[in-house]
């Protein structure tokens, strides 16, 4: 019996939401993927609180329960609107990863 050579599959990542509230729900390991590690985490059990900032905004993120899952999410933009500021986190993001 003879078996196919396995053949590599590239599987482009999966881009965020435009909208930071279409996060919710979201587990924290799934906005660490899209938007790469945050530069504040305050930990208040039972929540954590993540903060990714850029010149453009501030975005917290409030995750809860055991899988750490966003359950609020509040944006505070200085220069762009609430979508521009999630690319602009996600454009960070990949610089300090290398990607």
């Amino acid at each position: 019996t003879s078996f196919p050579n396995p053949v590599a599959v590239a599987v482009a990542p999966f881009a965020p939401p435009a909208d930071p509230q279409a996060l919710i729900g979201h587990s924290g390991r799934e906005v660490e993927g899209w938007l790469g590690e945050p530069q504040l985490k305050r930990r208040d059990p039972p929540a954590e609180m993540w903060q990714y900032r850029t010149p453009a905004c501030v975005v917290d993120f409030f995750l809860y329960g055991d899988a750490l899952a966003v359950s609020h999410v509040e944006i505070r933009p200085r220069e762009a609107n609430a979508r521009a500021c999630l690319s602009a986190i996600r454009a960070n993001g990949r610089r300090a990863s290398g990607g």
